[in-house]
């Protein structure tokens, strides 16, 4: 975006946009997490719902105003859903890399069993989207899909509503019977921390829209490696480019 205002369309300047886009978004992830921990304490909805509701939402932001903006703005829908599903694929890699660092046998194994119910539906929520996906592709199906597609999205979002209302059950009962814990963030008011978690959910979705359109161009613009010419395509680009730098904000967080 602003290597087109000043003319600076070159493969390094968009590459140098797309990394200070990307370092935007960390910056703010890390004050999401922040806050979103002093809500958690303050508001005494614990931390699961808190991750889910809060968390999950806005550090998801830049898919939504990424994958928004790549339908809208630029009408690339490739863009767009390879962003969202490669920004699943890069999540579940996370759970890889917390592995690798903590290094104290699969991280997997010590989570709490709150979290069984809202991953089985997220597993099932995937392959739903999938299915549509795949059916829409397939001759003599996409009629199907463009007739009943509404369908797949009612069932996503139900099924967002069902994993919310089982943390937010589990937490109440969790607390009911865990002993109260000193609070570690005295120092923050619940109104400051409403208003940090906003500015840099604020900050995520700018980000976003910025996003969109650098890595639109990075998709198209031709790199020259040699005598080699390569353009990396709208869904490559999306899959990866962009679905990395949005998902950042949930490799920070966790």
């Amino acid at each position: 975006m602003f290597a087109h205002w000043f003319g600076l369309e070159s493969g390094l300047w968009l590459l140098v946009e797309f990394l200070l886009c990307a370092g935007v978004v960390v910056v703010a992830g890390v004050k999401l997490a922040h806050y979103g921990d002093v809500l958690a304490e303050k508001t005494k909805l614990g931390g699961a719902w808190v991750g889910l509701m809060l968390l999950a939402t806005a550090t998801s932001a830049p898919e939504l105003v990424g994958s928004l903006g790549a339908v809208v703005m630029v009408r690339q829908p490739d863009l767009a859903f390879g962003n969202l599903f490669g920004s699943n694929v890069f999540n579940l890699m996370i759970i890889a890399v917390l592995d690798v660092i903590q290094r104290r046998g699969p991280l997997i194994s010590t989570v709490s069993p709150r979290l069984v119910v809202p991953a089985s539906i997220s597993v099932i929520l995937i392959g739903v989207a999938g299915a549509g996906v795949a059916l829409a592709n397939v001759p003599g199906t996409g009629h199907i899909v463009a007739e009943w597609g509404w369908l797949i999205s009612l069932t996503i979002f139900l099924g967002y509503l069902l994993a919310a209302r089982q943390i937010f059950r589990h937490e109440r009962r969790a607390q009911a019977a865990d002993p109260p814990v000193p609070s570690s963030h005295q120092a923050v008011s619940s109104r400051s921390a409403w208003k940090g978690f906003a500015a840099a959910t604020l900050i995520i979705i700018v980000a976003g829209l910025w996003l969109v359109q650098v890595v639109d161009a990075l998709a198209v613009h031709p790199f020259a490696f040699g005598g080699v010419r390569l353009v990396f395509g709208r869904t490559f680009a999306g899959t990866i480019f962009l679905a990395a730098a949005t998902s950042l904000p949930e490799l920070v967080v966790t």
